[in-house]
């Protein structure tokens, strides 16, 4: 599991975190982990709300959290089980993992 998986996973069973909270549930650093939030939650992945001097983070109900892997599965089980729709759903799948890709 990726270490932004690892974090959303985290956020989704404690939401209000701090990034030291995080880093602390996860084992890292909590620097890189600090950086990492804030790049989650500029992308549209998170929320925050200000505590203190910094902000705690939880897990953007709204937003797409689904990792690549699903949708290579998904994509593998179209062909198995629907060869002739696959050429429809192919390239909304493979639009979804570049979304979450370049996240």
């Amino acid at each position: 599991m990726y270490i932004t998986e690892q974090m959303i996973s985290y956020l989704t069973d404690h939401p209000s975190s701090t990034p030291a909270q995080v880093a602390e549930g996860l084992g890292h650093d909590r620097a890189r982990i600090g950086s990492m939030l804030s790049m989650l939650y500029k992308r549209g992945k998170l929320t925050r709300e200000p505590s203190g001097i910094g902000y705690e983070y939880s897990v953007d109900p709204y937003a797409d959290h689904t990792p690549p892997a699903v949708l290579r599965q998904a994509s593998k089980i179209v062909y198995e089980v629907a060869p002739r729709m696959a050429k429809f759903i192919e390239p909304h799948l493979k639009d979804l993992a570049r979304k979450y890709e370049a996240s």
